[in-house]
């Protein structure tokens, strides 16, 4: 350390403010403490069962028990059941922080359910970088903060209760995001099954083509989006959708499906739909006579 930087630690360390570690992150299964970040320094293939955490059994809906660390099925015993151990790319401490710097983490042990960033509550994960070949998540975290990712070709891209994405992208997954509630700043989500799915989608400047289905929620409120091509629909809003400066046309079914009337400002679209019953297979009525061929 030079005379410089220790003056500048002492100082800080003078005045209360917290001094923030930083740890190379080089191999699979790496744990970044609370608090603190973790900085990528070479693209990591964990092409073999990645150390990980136990959980309660193999499908993405499962608990995960991330203070339960595991190599084999065998570490996992004390859940009872048939638990797994979940392979773990990078674990994330509460309110930890990964760098990934341009490098990548993929392949996260195939044939087994893992994760490529696993979270223990709220972190942030920072690109330029991506994460791909998850059979479980690319990113899951109670709360996470996700910025210049890319996120492709795992099961869920990211899944949180609570997320707010910038400038990233979602392709090649069978859900691209979901979440609770889910704030989404630039970016796309293209060729997922589903693009994006939660109760609550704020979104503005994105888009979110070529999926089987656009963009899912209860509630869905859209500024300057483009939502175009989507096999089945553009936008399902179960309860109210919102939608100002933004373009949905192209899909297979309808562009536009709410319970309540949507506001569309300034948007052009297909096709709209009154949603009669909720969820998969739900009946359709009549057009909501917001749309250019209602």
């Amino acid at each position: 350390m030079t005379r410089t930087m220790l003056v500048l630690t002492v100082a800080l360390a003078a005045t209360g403010v917290r001094v923030a570690r930083a740890t190379d992150v080089t191999l699979c299964g790496q744990k970044i403490a609370r608090g603190d970040t973790g900085i990528l320094r070479n693209d990591l293939v964990c092409g073999t069962t990645a150390e990980g955490l136990c959980a309660e059994c193999d499908t993405p809906g499962c608990t995960v028990r991330g203070d339960i660390p595991c190599t084999t099925p065998a570490d996992c015993t004390s859940l009872g059941g048939s638990p797994v151990c979940l392979g773990v790319a990078v674990h994330l401490g509460e309110r930890a922080t990964l760098e990934m710097d341009g490098f990548s983490i993929s392949s996260v042990a195939p044939g087994q359910m893992g994760a490529g960033v696993f979270c223990d509550g709220h972190c942030k994960i920072r690109g330029p970088g991506d994460v791909s070949g998850a059979i479980g998540w690319g990113i899951r975290a109670y709360e996470a903060r996700a910025f210049d990712v890319t996120l492709h070709d795992n099961y869920y891209g990211l899944s949180a209760q609570r997320s707010r994405l910038f400038n990233v992208m979602l392709t090649g997954n069978v859900i691209g995001a979901e979440a609770y509630t889910m704030t989404i700043t630039g970016g796309a989500a293209s060729d997922n099954s589903v693009g994006l799915v939660a109760y609550s989608v704020r979104g503005k400047d994105f888009a979110a083509n070529d999926n089987g289905d656009g963009v899912d929620g209860e509630v869905v409120s859209l500024k300057r989006a483009t939502v175009n091509g989507n096999g089945n629909y553009g936008v399902l809003a179960l309860r109210k959708a919102a939608l100002l400066d933004s373009t949905v046309t192209g899909s297979g079914h309808f562009d536009i499906g709410s319970i309540y009337r949507p506001r569309v400002v300034n948007t052009t679209c297909g096709t709209s739909v009154m949603i009669l019953t909720p969820g998969s297979g739900g009946s359709t009525g009549d057009s909501w006579g917001v749309c250019a061929g209602d």
